[in-house]
């Protein structure tokens, strides 16, 4: 496979989570550098492209912290927040789902995100796996939980 570097507008990264090699049309600068997995649909950090310069040239300046899973391109505390708040709040209480609606429409606002759009639909997205690892009854899928936040924004 060429490099993403080699190949203007695509990107070649390892999904971590399926072990797969996946190379997809991307523009980093107008998409950024998260995107997700079309064999798993989990989040895939487009790591390579961060690392290469535009000629190609590597640059070992990855600030990637495990801990806080966030990135010099990857970074936000309001959405932070956000993530950790789905985490941990009893989403099955509905003034804790009214409260997670809340802060999801304050950030949208804040970020000028509009529904239905890549980076709105990428944001819901990490929301979702966090969400959605605590195995709650609340949603059945991804779209009934974007359904439920967007509706302030409508």
């Amino acid at each position: 496979m060429t490099s993403s570097s080699e190949r203007s507008g695509y990107v070649a990264e390892w999904c971590p989570n399926c072990d797969t090699e996946i190379e997809m049309a991307w523009d980093v600068e107008t998409l950024g550098y998260k995107a997700y997995c079309p064999v798993c649909g989990k989040r895939l950090m487009l790591c390579d492209a961060c690392q290469h310069t535009p000629d190609g040239e590597y640059e070992d300046d990855c600030d990637y912290n495990t801990v806080k899973d966030t990135c010099k391109y990857n970074r936000n505390e309001e959405f932070d927040y956000l993530l950790k708040y789905a985490e941990e709040a009893d989403l099955s209480e509905e003034v804790c789902r009214l409260q997670f609606k809340s802060l999801w429409t304050a950030y949208c606002l804040h970020r000028n995100l509009d529904a239905d759009t890549l980076q709105y639909d990428l944001a819901c997205r990490d929301l979702w796996e966090k969400v959605e690892e605590k195995d709650t009854a609340c949603w059945g899928d991804f779209d009934s939980f974007e359904n439920y936040l967007c509706e302030y924004l409508v």
